[in-house]
Protein backbone atom coordinates (compact mmCIF):
# COMPACT_ATOMS: atom_id res chain seq x y z
CA UNK A 1 0.00 0.00 0.00
CA UNK A 2 1.32 3.46 -0.85
CA UNK A 3 0.77 6.65 1.15
CA UNK A 4 2.59 9.84 2.08
CA UNK A 5 3.89 11.08 5.42
CA UNK A 6 4.56 14.75 5.03
CA UNK A 7 6.60 15.05 1.85
CA UNK A 8 7.93 11.47 2.06
CA UNK A 9 6.25 8.57 0.21
CA UNK A 10 5.51 5.61 2.47
CA UNK A 11 5.22 1.93 1.61
CA UNK A 12 2.99 0.01 4.05
CA UNK A 13 3.58 -3.74 4.09
CA UNK A 14 0.86 -5.64 5.93
CA UNK A 15 -0.19 -9.21 6.53
CA UNK A 16 -2.39 -11.13 8.90
CA UNK A 17 -3.14 -14.78 9.69
CA UNK A 18 0.42 -16.01 9.28
CA UNK A 19 -0.75 -18.92 11.45
CA UNK A 20 2.58 -20.76 11.80
CA UNK A 21 3.13 -21.26 8.06
CA UNK A 22 6.82 -21.68 8.70
CA UNK A 23 7.62 -24.11 5.89
CA UNK A 24 6.52 -24.50 2.28
CA UNK A 25 3.50 -26.55 1.32
CA UNK A 26 5.49 -29.67 0.38
CA UNK A 27 6.76 -31.61 -2.57
CA UNK A 28 5.82 -30.05 -5.89
CA UNK A 29 4.53 -26.83 -4.31
CA UNK A 30 7.72 -25.54 -2.71
CA UNK A 31 7.01 -22.07 -4.09
CA UNK A 32 3.85 -21.80 -1.97
CA UNK A 33 4.16 -20.65 1.61
CA UNK A 34 7.01 -20.65 4.07
CA UNK A 35 8.31 -17.87 6.30
CA UNK A 36 11.72 -17.79 4.58
CA UNK A 37 10.08 -16.84 1.27
CA UNK A 38 7.90 -14.30 3.04
CA UNK A 39 10.85 -12.66 4.80
CA UNK A 40 12.75 -12.52 1.51
CA UNK A 41 9.77 -10.83 -0.15
CA UNK A 42 9.49 -8.27 2.67
CA UNK A 43 13.25 -7.58 2.60
CA UNK A 44 13.15 -7.05 -1.17
CA UNK A 45 10.17 -4.69 -0.87
CA UNK A 46 11.95 -2.70 1.83
CA UNK A 47 15.08 -2.47 -0.28
CA UNK A 48 13.05 -1.31 -3.27
CA UNK A 49 11.24 1.29 -1.16
CA UNK A 50 14.51 2.65 0.19
CA UNK A 51 16.05 2.77 -3.29
CA UNK A 52 13.07 4.79 -4.50
CA UNK A 53 13.19 7.28 -1.64
CA UNK A 54 10.23 5.78 0.21
CA UNK A 55 9.93 5.16 3.94
CA UNK A 56 8.47 1.77 4.88
CA UNK A 57 6.29 0.33 7.61
CA UNK A 58 5.64 -3.38 8.30
CA UNK A 59 2.53 -4.46 10.23
CA UNK A 60 0.71 -7.64 11.25
CA UNK A 61 -3.00 -7.75 12.10
CA UNK A 62 -2.80 -10.87 14.22
CA UNK A 63 -3.20 -14.65 14.34
CA UNK A 64 0.55 -14.84 14.32
CA UNK A 65 0.63 -18.53 15.27
CA UNK A 66 -1.75 -21.50 15.18
CA UNK A 67 -1.93 -25.01 16.60
CA UNK A 68 -0.36 -27.52 14.22
CA UNK A 69 2.82 -29.46 13.46
CA UNK A 70 5.06 -26.39 13.14
CA UNK A 71 3.91 -24.86 16.41
CA UNK A 72 4.11 -28.23 18.17
CA UNK A 73 7.72 -28.56 16.99
CA UNK A 74 8.47 -25.24 18.66
CA UNK A 75 6.75 -26.31 21.88
CA UNK A 76 8.79 -29.49 21.92
CA UNK A 77 12.15 -27.77 21.33
CA UNK A 78 14.90 -28.73 23.72
CA UNK A 79 15.73 -25.11 24.48
CA UNK A 80 15.58 -21.62 23.04
CA UNK A 81 12.70 -19.49 21.74
CA UNK A 82 9.64 -20.82 19.94
CA UNK A 83 10.23 -21.25 16.21
CA UNK A 84 7.32 -18.92 15.46
CA UNK A 85 8.92 -16.27 17.67
CA UNK A 86 12.19 -16.58 15.76
CA UNK A 87 10.25 -16.13 12.50
CA UNK A 88 8.34 -13.04 13.66
CA UNK A 89 11.48 -11.46 15.05
CA UNK A 90 13.27 -12.03 11.74
CA UNK A 91 10.46 -10.35 9.77
CA UNK A 92 11.00 -7.24 11.94
CA UNK A 93 7.51 -5.79 12.33
CA UNK A 94 6.97 -2.21 13.42
CA UNK A 95 3.81 -3.30 15.29
CA UNK A 96 1.71 -6.44 15.71
CA UNK A 97 -1.99 -6.64 16.54
CA UNK A 98 -3.20 -9.44 18.80
CA UNK A 99 -5.60 -11.84 17.06
CA UNK A 100 -7.86 -14.49 18.54
CA UNK A 101 -5.58 -17.43 17.70
CA UNK A 102 -2.76 -15.76 19.60
CA UNK A 103 -4.72 -16.64 22.77
CA UNK A 104 -5.57 -20.24 21.84
CA UNK A 105 -2.99 -21.72 24.20
CA UNK A 106 -3.91 -19.31 26.99
CA UNK A 107 -2.34 -16.07 28.24
CA UNK A 108 0.67 -17.79 29.78
CA UNK A 109 1.93 -19.16 26.49
CA UNK A 110 1.19 -15.86 24.74
CA UNK A 111 3.38 -14.15 27.35
CA UNK A 112 6.15 -16.66 26.65
CA UNK A 113 5.80 -16.04 22.93
CA UNK A 114 6.01 -12.26 23.28
CA UNK A 115 9.01 -12.57 25.58
CA UNK A 116 10.68 -14.90 23.08
CA UNK A 117 10.16 -12.42 20.22
CA UNK A 118 11.25 -9.46 22.30
CA UNK A 119 14.35 -11.30 23.46
CA UNK A 120 15.47 -11.19 19.82
CA UNK A 121 13.80 -8.10 18.35
CA UNK A 122 11.48 -5.99 20.57
CA UNK A 123 8.12 -5.32 18.91
CA UNK A 124 4.96 -3.66 20.33
CA UNK A 125 1.81 -5.82 20.53
CA UNK A 126 -1.39 -3.82 20.25
CA UNK A 127 -5.06 -3.98 21.19
CA UNK A 128 -7.05 -0.98 22.37
CA UNK A 129 -10.07 -2.94 23.62
CA UNK A 130 -8.26 -5.54 25.75
CA UNK A 131 -7.32 -4.74 29.36
CA UNK A 132 -4.41 -6.96 30.40
CA UNK A 133 -4.22 -5.63 33.97
CA UNK A 134 -6.72 -8.25 35.15
CA UNK A 135 -4.69 -11.19 33.74
CA UNK A 136 -1.59 -12.00 35.85
CA UNK A 137 0.30 -13.64 32.97
CA UNK A 138 0.10 -10.52 30.80
CA UNK A 139 -0.24 -7.59 33.22
CA UNK A 140 3.53 -7.17 33.49
CA UNK A 141 3.92 -6.98 29.71
CA UNK A 142 1.21 -4.34 29.63
CA UNK A 143 2.71 -2.30 32.45
CA UNK A 144 6.11 -2.15 30.75
CA UNK A 145 4.63 -1.28 27.35
CA UNK A 146 5.28 -4.53 25.49
CA UNK A 147 1.49 -4.80 25.10
CA UNK A 148 -0.29 -1.50 24.52
CA UNK A 149 -3.35 0.10 22.96
CA UNK A 150 -1.25 1.95 20.43
CA UNK A 151 2.27 2.92 19.52
CA UNK A 152 3.99 5.78 17.72
CA UNK A 153 6.67 5.16 15.11
CA UNK A 154 8.82 7.64 13.24
CA UNK A 155 8.92 7.25 9.47
CA UNK A 156 10.08 9.76 6.91
CA UNK A 157 10.62 12.33 9.63
CA UNK A 158 6.97 12.09 10.69
CA UNK A 159 5.18 10.47 13.63
CA UNK A 160 2.67 7.76 12.76
CA UNK A 161 0.25 6.37 15.32
CA UNK A 162 -0.77 2.72 15.08
CA UNK A 163 -3.82 1.45 16.97
CA UNK A 164 -4.75 -2.21 17.44
CA UNK A 165 -8.15 -3.84 18.06
CA UNK A 166 -9.17 -7.45 18.70
CA UNK A 167 -12.50 -9.17 18.17
CA UNK A 168 -14.98 -8.75 21.01
CA UNK A 169 -15.88 -12.45 20.55
CA UNK A 170 -12.54 -13.46 22.08
CA UNK A 171 -14.06 -15.20 25.10
CA UNK A 172 -16.20 -17.40 22.85
CA UNK A 173 -13.57 -18.44 20.32
CA UNK A 174 -10.29 -18.54 22.23
CA UNK A 175 -8.79 -18.73 25.73
CA UNK A 176 -7.94 -15.23 26.96
CA UNK A 177 -7.97 -16.07 30.67
CA UNK A 178 -8.91 -13.14 32.89
CA UNK A 179 -8.39 -10.41 30.29
CA UNK A 180 -11.12 -7.77 30.36
CA UNK A 181 -12.63 -7.33 26.90
CA UNK A 182 -14.32 -4.08 25.89
CA UNK A 183 -17.06 -5.12 23.47
CA UNK A 184 -17.52 -1.50 22.34
CA UNK A 185 -14.57 -1.74 20.00
CA UNK A 186 -15.35 1.52 18.19
CA UNK A 187 -15.29 3.58 21.39
CA UNK A 188 -12.07 1.94 22.58
CA UNK A 189 -10.35 2.64 19.27
CA UNK A 190 -11.71 6.18 19.05
CA UNK A 191 -10.44 6.94 22.55
CA UNK A 192 -6.98 5.84 21.50
CA UNK A 193 -7.17 7.89 18.30
CA UNK A 194 -8.14 10.92 20.40
CA UNK A 195 -5.20 10.25 22.75
CA UNK A 196 -2.78 10.13 19.81
CA UNK A 197 -4.20 13.30 18.27
CA UNK A 198 -3.88 14.97 21.66
CA UNK A 199 -0.15 14.22 21.42
CA UNK A 200 0.02 15.92 18.02
CA UNK A 201 -0.08 12.72 15.96
CA UNK A 202 -2.28 13.28 12.91
CA UNK A 203 -1.35 10.24 10.82
CA UNK A 204 -2.97 7.13 12.29
CA UNK A 205 -3.27 3.53 11.08
CA UNK A 206 -5.68 0.96 12.52
CA UNK A 207 -4.61 -2.70 12.52
CA UNK A 208 -7.65 -4.71 13.60
CA UNK A 209 -8.33 -8.40 14.00
CA UNK A 210 -12.09 -8.75 14.02
CA UNK A 211 -13.95 -11.59 12.29
CA UNK A 212 -14.15 -10.51 8.67
CA UNK A 213 -13.65 -7.57 6.36
CA UNK A 214 -17.29 -6.48 6.78
CA UNK A 215 -16.67 -5.94 10.49
CA UNK A 216 -13.53 -3.91 9.73
CA UNK A 217 -15.43 -1.77 7.22
CA UNK A 218 -18.26 -1.17 9.68
CA UNK A 219 -15.79 -0.23 12.43
CA UNK A 220 -13.89 2.23 10.24
CA UNK A 221 -17.16 4.02 9.37
CA UNK A 222 -17.62 4.79 13.08
CA UNK A 223 -14.22 6.39 13.55
CA UNK A 224 -13.05 9.97 13.13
Amino acid sequence: VGANVGSTPLSIMHNNDGESQLINAGSGVEDFGGVARFKTLIDNMRSSATSNGRAHLTLSSGDNFLAGPEFSAGLNRASGPLYDAIALAAIDYDAICLGNHDFDFGPGLLADFINDVNGINPTPYLSANLDMSTEPALSGLASNGDIASSTIVNKGGEQIGIVGATTSQLNNISSPGQITIDTDVASAVQNEIDNLMGQGVDKIILISHLQGIDEDTALIAQLT
